[in-house]
């Protein structure tokens, strides 16, 4: 059974809000222990009435009679709405447990708080003529900005215990993971089925796009954390054929993103690599450095005995000597 926060003891049913919440009375005013369920994004997405994007303007703390707790209503200046079920208007407003009500401060580890001026993209779901965040602090992201001015998503889940899904009280290790801001919001908008993902532009087209168009095997994939970048992976290749721009001994690749045992940073627009593979790759020179064209700028291929080069495609295996753009 999935719950939203209720009165002291109570489970308040909600269709899919996948959260517990259990007050108890830590001295003269409430606290809350937290246990959230540990759902993907996927899932959050699929689920979640509306998903918006906006400012913090307003926050009200109340008491709710009918819950017997203080909730606090939040206003946001909607800015982009990234999903509306049935396409309803975006919830402008939703609330949260806890706040500062008659002096007295009602809070809790684990629960989320909102400050004015904070901008934030939440999954919202709706109980009893109320939106609330999907999962409280799992629907809540908070948008940060680099040095570089590169926008971030991030959530607290610090204080929360986050349990696996499938096994009972079994907690799961999380720690602090950012999002790429443009690429999350497209993921959303493709799992719930607001927008198609786009399909693959073709090889010819990849190759007018690039700076540079090699094969190669790639050497090695190392996960760095970055003081401006947060974390980057490194990619090193060894090309085996250059067939447009300057040809190098080695090209290495520093994208954004990758998975550090402290830290997490996911990046949509970008391949994956894995060493020892051979990889045709289309390049852009960028401020920081060559990297590919975009998530699609790497072809899985295999070098032959025989010096040829295949390329592993989904509608099977093509000779790169086939390709006459390359010529």
């Amino acid at each position: 059974m999935s719950v939203i926060p209720a009165k002291a003891g109570i489970q308040s049913p909600v269709s899919r809000c996948l959260l517990w919440l259990v007050a108890f009375l830590y001295g003269s005013l409430p606290a809350f222990a937290i246990h959230v369920w540990n759902i993907d994004i996927q899932r959050m997405s699929v689920e979640s009435r509306q998903v918006v994007f906006g400012n913090v303007v307003r926050t009200t703390a109340f008491y709710d009679d009918d819950r017997d707790q203080v909730l606090t209503e939040v206003e946001l200046a909607i800015q982009e709405t990234v999903k509306s079920e049935g396409g309803a208007p975006p919830a402008g407003r939703f609330v949260i447990p806890g706040g500062t009500y008659n002096g007295a401060e009602w809070a809790g580890p684990g629960l989320p708080k909102l400050q004015i001026g904070q901008k934030v993209m939440v999954f919202l779901e709706q109980l009893d003529g109320r939106y609330w965040p999907y999962g409280l602090p799992l629907g809540i992201f908070y948008q940060q900005a680099s040095a570089a001015g590169v926008s971030r998503l991030t959530r607290d889940l610090s204080d929360a215990h986050v349990v696996d899904l499938k096994k009972d009280g079994v907690e799961v290790k999380t720690v602090p993971t950012y999002y790429e801001f443009e690429g999350f919001k497209r993921r959303i908008k493709e799992f719930a089925g607001v927008e198609v993902r786009s399909a693959p532009p073709s090889l010819e087209e990849l190759h007018r796009q690039a700076d540079a168009v090699l094969t190669g095997r790639v050497k090695s994939v190392e996960v760095l954390a970055s003081p401006d970048r947060l974390v980057i992976t490194r990619v090193e290749i060894s090309p085996y054929e250059q067939y447009k721009g300057t040809a190098r001994e080695t090209w290495r690749l520093d994208m954004d993103g990758g998975k550090l045992p402290e830290i997490e940073y996911e990046v949509y627009d970008a391949p994956g690599f894995s060493a020892n593979e051979d990889v045709l790759i289309f390049l852009k020179e960028t401020p920081a450095g060559p990297l590919p064209v975009s998530r699609f700028g790497k072809v899985a291929g295999r070098r032959k005995a025989d010096g040829g080069f295949e390329l592993l495609l989904p509608d099977g295996v093509r000779k790169l000597d086939d390709l006459e753009f390359l010529k």
